[in-house]
């Protein structure tokens, strides 16, 4: 997953958190899909759709810590991936 543009994940004192870096942001990464069931690529699609609606300099406040815990962005990222988990079983 990456964060907004601008920003990379950064761990230490064992908590995830973003600073910001002045380096060019990476481009996207393009996965293969061959070998996945139309299940399995269905559920990476969705996730894959969730995140990439919410990512970018147009959506800081989905990327701050507190949202983690309170914004809805954040549970319908965390049920996608719990899909996509479940349909690669």
């Amino acid at each position: 997953m990456r964060p907004a543009a601008g920003y990379k994940w950064h761990f230490g004192d064992q908590q995830l958190r973003h600073v910001a870096w002045k380096a060019t942001p990476a481009p996207a990464v393009q996965l293969s899909t061959r070998g996945l069931t139309p299940a399995q690529k269905a559920a990476l699609d969705e996730l894959d759709l969730i995140i990439s609606s919410v990512s970018g300099p147009a959506h800081p406040e989905v990327w701050a810590d507190e949202a983690l815990e309170d914004r809805e962005e954040w549970r319908l990222i965390r049920k996608a991936a719990q899909d996509l988990i479940q349909a690669t079983g």
